[in-house]
């Protein structure tokens, strides 16, 4: 494992940026994307939105990722937790709603388990906050994080009955399976946004190249890759698996792989793909305070 510093990830990306075309970049803005930004990543790169999430833990998840940050482990969870995470984001939404100016992203997260095993608690959140947001004059935008295996008409149905806005699907959760990609497909009979939002993990390095036309065929809005977090569960598991990776520290630890994106860009540009491409790195989405812009815009200006 080598560790390198941000100031270094930040000339990395310089780099690679420069020697590619077609994609919109400002790291001031924080952001690396080409097409269109869905309305679900605008809360971690501005500061005037506002997210909360919610962890439908309870049914242990039906795939093992080797880049899990959890421990795949099943979780005691009741109605009793779901009800203390509703009234706690009212809670906060009041205490913070006069300066809420955009929507609220409302995020279904995964985390050791996956969120479509538990239909019922994703309905008893959304009648609960719609109820709210009819007293206090909000506007939720929902986004469910999945791997898709339970991704089936039935749920779907609900789903749009809920008026969930949006779904990420982890392709690389089920080794990018066909099953998934025919899900994702049905998908967009019922959902918005349909999006794919994946690691970048170097031993899938191919079916990510596989996988870029394929996103085509099934229509989907937006393609998202992310960083392999670091955490006390699954650092054993990553650093027997890749072969020297490097790593840096910002807030949490993660997989540099920014190489690996800038390839699979190269692949999307040279297809011409309809959908959205964006690069969601740690250190650039983090960094929204006054001083972290000033540091960036002053870095651009070098």
């Amino acid at each position: 494992m080598q560790l390198i510093s941000i100031s270094e990830v930040f000339y990395n990306l310089e780099n690679q940026i420069n020697k590619s075309t077609g994609l919109k970049t400002s790291l001031g803005n924080n952001l690396i994307y080409s097409g269109i930004i869905s309305e679900g990543c605008k809360a971690c790169y501005k500061n005037d939105e506002f997210q909360i999430s919610f962890t439908m833990d309870g049914e242990k998840c039906n795939y093992s990722c080797p880049f899990c940050y959890s421990n795949y482990k099943k979780r005691d969870f009741n109605q009793n937790d779901l009800n203390g995470q509703i009234q706690y984001a009212i809670k906060n939404l009041v205490s913070k709603s006069e300066y809420i100016k955009n929507k609220v992203i409302v995020n279904f997260s995964a985390e050791a388990n996956e969120p479509l095993t538990r239909m019922d608690y994703i309905q008893d959140v959304v009648l609960s906050l719609d109820s709210f947001r009819k007293e206090c004059n909000l506007d939720f935008y929902y986004k469910i994080y999945s791997n898709g295996y339970y991704a089936n008409e039935y749920n779907l149905k609900i789903l749009k009955r809920l008026k969930i806005n949006e779904i990420r699907f982890n392709l690389a959760a089920s080794l990018f399976n066909d099953n998934i990609y025919k899900n994702i497909c049905i998908s967009r009979e019922y959902i918005d946004v349909i999006t794919v939002e994946t690691p970048l993990w170097e031993p899938y390095r191919e079916l990510y190249f596989s996988m870029i036309s394929k996103l085509d065929k099934v229509n989907i809005d937006n393609l998202i890759l992310g960083e392999v977090v670091l955490t006390k569960e699954n650092i054993s598991r990553v650093l027997n698996t890749l072969d020297s990776p490097r790593v840096y520290l910002n807030g949490e630890m993660y997989v540099y792989n920014a190489t690996l994106f800038f390839d699979i860009y190269r692949v999307y540009k040279s297809l011409n793909c309809k959908y959205s491409i964006l690069y969601c790195n740690s250190t650039l989405k983090n960094i929204r305070d006054l001083f972290g812009k000033e540091l960036l815009e002053n870095f651009e200006k070098l």
